[in-house]
């Protein structure tokens, strides 16, 4: 049988193969959101009666990824080249970015790093202190380097208002890329190193071995976390500085220390938590869980920046 082209498929925006537009876009969004192409198909065929093979859902689904993919980048790069004003003016605005490992097929990982961005809500008085909530979620993800990275998040940071944010918070892990996105992004942020990763560090010192055992027990370690948080690093630098001196010096030992001391800005916790930021990384954290199955490191989300 031969193929001919329908006058009205184009005038009625009607997309190559069987499927209306309607239907393709309920295959794409439940190929994202299932992990599985043959159970994402045979829910499609459930909701709609439309069989699809599940080779179908996935040439179609990782297409539309694709196109996607094109059209953020020739976005973010319009917005580099252009700097247009931004959309929104929003109070106050917090950012987080992270890098994770993800499965590929054949048992193979890459890195994917995400961005993820919200507004800070005033704090509110609890029985356990002063509680913070960021709102509005977004993210956006990709399989890159750091710095290609930092140049295509442009779109949602962009779409998010932060050329007009009043303020503008940052909390990221150490990892001396992240601190690179900040200065590229916005320099004057308030940077803060994430709580749980400077708790790490601190463990790790006192739970590294010296004469009589561990150097510091583990109701000795909760009180430096606890003093960190609520007295800052002043109270604890010098008491690490101390200890550390006491035994041999080891690499471990020497790197540990080094990296709670040149971030000591960034973790004057009692301050940022009186100004009301929060001192976790736990939205970027959390989005880190949901590894994405489609080429090029996109997030399993509709479009870039939609809020789950």
């Amino acid at each position: 049988m031969a193929r001919a082209f329908f006058p009205l498929d184009e005038e009625l925006g009607l997309l190559p193969g069987s499927l209306t537009p309607r239907l393709h876009e309920a295959l794409v969004r439940l190929s994202t959101h299932i992990p599985s192409f043959a159970k994402a198909a045979r829910e499609l065929a459930f909701f709609t009666g439309a069989q699809i093979h599940p080779d179908t859902a996935r040439a179609r689904t990782e297409a539309a990824g694709a196109m996607l993919v094109a059209y953020e980048t020739t976005e973010a790069e319009r917005i580099l080249r252009e700097q247009p004003a931004p959309p929104c003016a929003p109070n106050r605005l917090l950012l987080s970015v992270d890098g994770a490992m993800v499965p590929l097929v054949h048992g193979q990982w890459t890195e994917v790093r995400t961005l993820a961005v919200g507004e800070v809500q005033p704090a509110q008085n609890t029985a356990d202190g002063p509680g913070v909530h960021t709102t509005t979620l977004s993210y956006f993800s990709r399989r890159t380097d750091s710095t290609s990275f930092g140049e295509l998040a442009t779109l949602e940071l962009h779409r998010r208002g932060l050329e007009g944010a009043r303020q503008v918070g940052a909390v990221v892990d150490g990892a001396v890329w992240c601190q690179s996105f900040v200065d590229l992004h916005y320099p004057d942020a308030v940077r803060i190193l994430d709580f749980a990763h400077a708790a790490e560090y601190l463990t790790e010192i006192g739970q590294t071995a010296g004469r009589d055992g561990a150097l510091l027990t583990p109701a000795r370690v909760a009180e430096l976390r606890h003093a960190l948080k609520h007295d800052g690093p002043a109270s604890v630098l010098p008491l690490l500085r101390t200890l550390i001196a006491t035994v041999p010096s080891t690499t471990e030992l020497a790197s540990c220390l080094a990296y709670l001391e040149s971030r000591e800005a960034q973790m004057q916790y009692p301050q940022f938590i009186a100004d009301g930021w929060p001192i976790g990384s736990g939205m970027v954290e959390s989005a880190n869980k949901r590894p994405t199955r489609h080429r090029g490191g996109k997030r399993p989300v509709p479009q870039a920046g939609q809020v789950p």
